[in-house]
This record gives structure tokens, C-alpha cells and sequence, in this order.
């Protein structure tokens, strides 16, 4: 039998384990996004009480043996499931729509159902380029979006939401979950870049269309108290560039009840509002075309479409570099 893959998940890296120690290992209610009105199968019970019995433990708190022991375990969960996914894949569907379930595994159980899928190898890594089922995207994106970060990598997380964004997917509520963790940051080895939540927020995001987060961003930031969040939400509402997202971000930069730190950072993003259309023309916006092979005619709707499309690649530096090119370039558009 192969090492078991579970303790990938559960035996991560304890910096972040320490960041969550006291995160509750019961999953968030979720509203409207957890409630699925469907027909309980027999047996759904049992299955039910051996998920709880075999999540119900805060992940990074263990000793090595007992977490071992449970990595081993959770495989077995896995096999079985595996096994005979024509009656325990629905019911696992249902379990990730349940709020009284663990919540590391609304993380573990949407990685099994996207195995089941056919969409994750044993590594955990993209096993087919055809897409999710849209009806399990969708169980998959609420889930996460309840789950515990506790003892998570948070490269992970931020990697299948971008993956589940890209192939156009709504992924708004599993981003924001970021936005209750002022700490969150994931780290790309390959690339030595380091994602604060602004711009985990982002690159989860960019990859699909603006309809889906950008109106929910708007009213989010009206009532966010967390100063990191708001600054994120300001960040993202400005590479919308849109006229109601700038129109926020002022209202923000003026508001004398927001923090000073937050008044500061929209204040900010509004002088580069201002100065990018001056700076960026001429023979300087057309040197940033050709960086990312656009063309200096192209409109609003068009660049912004390539840069949803080059945000679907690989996470890295060079994407955002790119990122921050095009936003240059829809900023400057001549109206």
C-alpha cells in the first residue's frame, strides 16, 4: 500500500497549526449555501457517525503516532468510499452539505469528491483537464468555504479555489473564507512568493468573471470591521476598475469611522487611480501593451477578458506581473 496521502493534509506545516490552534474543528454555518433539500439515503446515519468519529479532532494536536494512525485511518475512509461510489458518492455529497459535520473534513471530503470525479490523482494534483461537474464544483466551493483552516497549507486551499475559478466557476464565498484569517499567507517555494490574503483573494478571484464577486465584495466592505479584510476587499475592488468599485473606495478613503490604516490604504489606491491615465500613454502605454501582446486599441471588455484568461495559469509571479499590466492598461484606457 502506498504512504498514506492523508498525512499530507493532516501533517502540515505546524507554524500554521500554531496560527489556528484554537480554531473549532466544527464546521460554520453556512445559510442558504449549506441547506441542500434532498432525500436521505439508508444507511446515511452510519455513514454520518463515521465521519464524525473519524474527523472529529483538531488536525496539528495530535502526537506523531496518533496522527499517524489517523492519516492510516482517513485512507481507509477514502478506499471504502472509493469503492463503492455509486451509493456512498451521493451520500458524501450530502455530508459536505450537512453544518453539523467536522470541519477539516469539508476540506478532505471535497478533495475525495473531486477524486471521485475523476479530477484528483493520489497526490492530490489535477488528474484530468476536463472539467468538474458543475453540481460538484458547486458542493465543493460551499463546503470549503465552511471549513477549518486549522492545520491546513493554505497553498492548497488558495490553489482549488484558483483551479475551480478558472474553469468558471462562482468561487466568491470559499475566497472570502480567507477574510476571517487577518493572518492568511501562502507560500510558493518555486517562485519564493509569499501571497498575503490580498492577493490569495485575488488570484482565487481574477480567474473568473467579475459579475459572480464583485457586487458582494462592494457590500461586504460596507460593513467589514477587520482592518486586514478591508484592506484586501480594497484591493480587489480596484483591480476591478470598475466606477462603482472606485466610487467605494473613495467613500472608504473619507469615511472618519474606518481605521486609519484602512482610510490610508484606500487613499492610496485612489492616487494611482489618478496618476496611472497621466503616466501611462502615448509610447508608455504602448510599451505595456506589447509586454502582454495586446494592443493598445483594445478595449475595456477585451482586456479584461485576457487578463481572466492569463490569471488562469499557473500562479506566480510572472502572472501577476501580468496582472498589474493589464490593470495598468484597462486604467488607462482613453474613454
Amino acid at each position: 500500500m502506498n504512504e498514506p496521502r492523508r498525512l499530507c493534509a493532516v501533517v502540515m506545516c505546524l507554524a500554521v497549526s500554531a496560527l489556528h490552534a484554537q480554531g473549532a474543528p466544527a464546521a460554520k454555518p453556512a445559510g442558504k449555501q449549506a441547506t441542500t433539500p434532498v432525500t436521505t439515503p439508508a444507511g446515511a446515519d452510519d455513514f454520518h457517525a463515521e465521519i464524525v468519529a473519524l474527523y472529529g479532532f483538531q488536525v496539528g494536536t495530535l502526537p506523531q503516532k496518533e496522527m499517524e494512525a489517523k492519516s492510516g485511518g482517513l485512507d481507509a475512509f477514502w478506499d471504502h468510499v472509493k469503492a463503492d461510489k455509486a451509493k456512498l458518492g451521493p451520500a458524501l455529497r450530502l455530508e459536505l452539505a450537512r453544518e453539523d459535520v467536522p470541519g477539516f473534513f469539508l476540506y478532505d471530503g471535497s478533495m475525495l469528491l473531486l477524486e471521485l470525479g475523476g479530477k484528483l490523482g493520489h497526490d492530490g494534483k489535477q488528474a484530468s483537464r476536463s472539467p468538474v461537474d458543475k453540481g460538484d464544483a458547486k458542493i465543493v466551493i460551499a463546503a470549503m468555504a465552511r471549513c477549518s483552516f486549522n492545520g491546513l497549507q493554505p497553498l492548497e486551499y488558495v490553489r482549488k479555489i484558483h483551479w475551480l475559478a478558472s474553469e468558471g466557476n462562482d468561487t466568491t464565498a470559499a475566497a472570502f473564507h480567507v477574510l476571517d484569517e487577518p493572518g492568511f499567507q501562502a507560500f510558493i517555494p518555486q517562485h519564493a512568493l509569499t501571497l498575503g490574503q490580498d492577493f490569495s483573494l485575488v488570484c482565487m478571484l481574477l480567474p473568473t468573471d467579475e459579475a459572480f464577486w464583485l457586487a458582494p465584495a462592494l457590500e461586504r466592505l460596507k460593513s467589514e470591521k477587520d482592518g486586514q479584510a478591508c484592506k484586501s476587499l480594497l484591493k480587489l475592488t480596484w483591480y476591478a476598475a470598475t466606477d462603482a468599485g472606485d466610487a467605494a473606495i473613495r467613500q472608504v478613503a473619507e469615511d472618519e469611522a474606518r481605521p486609519k490604516a484602512v482610510r490610508q490604504a484606500a487613499a492610496a489606491l485612489e492616487v494611482q487611480t489618478m496618476t496611472i491615465p497621466m503616466k501611462f500613454k502615448g509610447d508608455a502605454r504602448a510599451k505595456v501593451a506589447a509586454d502582454v501582446k495586446a494592443r493598445v486599441s483594445d478595449t475595456i471588455a477585451s482586456l479584461k477578458a485576457a487578463r481572466r484568461k492569463r490569471m488562469q495559469g499557473t500562479i506566480s509571479d510572472e502572472a501577476l506581473s501580468d496582472l498589474d499590466q493589464y490593470t495598468l492598461l484597462i486604467r488607462s484606457h482613453a474613454p
